[in-house]
């Protein structure tokens, strides 16, 4: 697994975990506020907050494409 994650609760390590199981987790209130995790191979501890507000992307907003504008028939012109 690369990418993979490692938790820590109470000094105990877990996973390794994908970081979508990560998020996940997070969401369902599986990991407490004083969980932390690092990223295999690294040797910083973040919490898990931190992780997940660093590894949150900003959403890109959609971009809409303006409606097609309709031609106007060409003017009459009178004789």
């Amino acid at each position: 697994m690369n990418n993979s994650i490692i938790i820590s609760r109470n000094f105990v390590e877990f996973g390794p975990f994908e970081p979508k199981e990560i998020i996940d987790f997070h969401k369902r209130g599986i990991l407490g506020e004083l969980d932390h995790l690092r990223e295999q191979g690294k040797e910083d501890w973040l919490l898990i907050a931190e992780w997940v507000q660093q590894s949150a992307k900003p959403a890109r907003p959609a971009i809409k494409k303006a409606a097609p504008v309709a031609k106007k028939a060409p003017a009459k012109k009178s004789a």
